[in-house]
């Protein structure tokens, strides 16, 4: 199953993608230091505590 994301980094444009519904892919690829933030009950916010 893929999921729908934004990927935004600082000083380029803002990027929709689909990803793997995997939180072993997420951490791949946004870094093991992950703070999770949860909007609403569709809607998480994964980001690296380290950027």
């Amino acid at each position: 199953m893929k999921i729908k994301c934004l990927l935004v980094m600082p000083g380029k444009e803002v990027q929709k993608l689909k990803i793997p519904a995997s939180l072993k892919f997420i951490k791949a690829f946004i870094g093991e230091n992950l703070l999770k933030i949860k909007v609403n009950e569709n809607t998480i916010i994964y980001a690296n505590q380290d950027a």
